[in-house]
């Protein structure tokens, strides 16, 4: 075997002697057994009798295979002579994907430490999340370079109130190597305190009926005000959840009913300019 590794090696055959039969199929059989058959894992190199050379891929770091030729004969299958060898690096590597912080409604701390490592060259080290489980590199990253120093880096951009899964992953070499998973929730959208003008009053609210015999007309408005604290939620469009509101329009109308009939209030609060969402 030549051009050994951290996940991968180069191997192939040579035919010494042949004679009649047709080999439709050759290739190299591996596993980290003895005697590997082609019931194992297995590079195949197509069909005929010349020699032949092939890369065996996605090997595990430091460990020992066992490799050997195959043809398909007619109906038999042939094997060669057993070659092994073993793959650098180290299978002892362990990362340890931190515990978020800082968590926002927008963005949190991660970071990883490297327990244990071995040999091999670490070109890039990263933050892979999603809101699905074991994020992978194909989903959001946030780099932190390379080496097998320990790091803390901020994932930013981040949607409120959203549980996201995140874990450490490295390119060792040729091949990548996770760390274990951690989850967290963003929080949600802060509400927000309006000005107390926007809520002390309901100047301008004129009060109007309309009877069931046709007859309408207007109603004194004596008093109005607002009592309590004057919050906001966050806009809905951004968010979907709506934070608190805290306090009580009222109005006091100069009219008596004599407790006969009943009256429907619609009220508007909106104020141009403002995005305010008052009871």
């Amino acid at each position: 075997m030549t051009g050994i590794t951290t996940t991968s090696a180069n191997g192939g055959a040579n035919f010494i002697s042949y004679g009649s039969g047709t080999i439709s199929n050759k290739g190299l059989c591996y596993s980290e057994q003895p005697s590997s058959t082609i019931n194992e894992l297995l590079v195949s190199a197509g069909s005929g009798n010349t020699n032949f050379t092939c890369q065996i891929p996605d090997l595990n770091p430091n460990t020992t295979y066992n490799v050997r030729s195959f043809i398909t004969l007619d109906s038999a299958i042939i094997y060669g002579n057993e070659a092994s060898f073993t793959t650098s690096g180290s299978a002892n590597w362990q990362l340890e994907t931190l515990p978020l912080t800082g968590v926002t409604n927008t963005s949190a701390n991660g970071g990883a430490n490297f327990i244990s490592y071995g040999s091999g060259n670490i070109s890039n080290k990263r933050l892979c999340y999603s809101e699905q489980p074991s994020s992978t590199i194909n989903e959001l990253l946030v780099s932190a370079g390379s080496g097998n120093a320990n790091f803390t880096c901020q994932i930013p951009d981040l949607n409120p109130n959203t549980t996201f899964n995140v874990r450490l992953f490295v390119t060792l070499d040729n091949t990548t190597i996770y760390g274990n998973e951690q989850s967290f929730n963003t929080l949600t959208n802060p509400v927000s305190l309006v000005t107390t003008y926007d809520c002390s009053s309901l100047s301008g609210f004129t009060t109007y009926y309309e009877g069931m015999n046709n007859s309408y007309g207007a109603w004194g408005l004596s008093g109005s005000g607002y009592d309590g604290s004057c919050l906001i939620a966050p806009n809905p469009n951004n968010s979907g959840n709506l934070g608190s509101t805290v306090g009580l329009h009222y109005i006091e109308l100069a009219t008596n009913f004599n407790n006969n009939g009943f009256i429907e209030l619609w009220l508007n609060t909106f104020k141009r300019g403002n995005n305010n969402l008052i009871p």
